[in-house]
């Protein structure tokens, strides 16, 4: 039984950041494993949500990250 990739290995699916070699062997292994394609529809989701939901920070955020870095200097 081949062992699953690290979850890290199938990020680099959706963000392209893996070789050919690499994206071959990833995709055949999904292909044939429903927990490796679970967890990929999982992150394609989470990816989706992340990038559909623009959330504003709250009004005066930047300046106390601000204000704390130059104390903390």
């Amino acid at each position: 039984m081949p062992t699953c990739p690290h979850p890290y290995e199938l990020q680099s699916l959706i963000d392209g950041a893996a070789s050919d070699e690499e994206l071959r062997r990833l995709r055949e292994h999904v292909a044939g494993c429903d927990a490796c394609a679970k967890h990929l529809a999982e992150l394609e989701r989470l990816r989706w949500l992340l990038r559909a939901k623009r959330v504003e920070p709250p009004a005066g955020l930047l300046e106390r990250i601000v204000q704390f870095v130059a104390t903390a200097i």
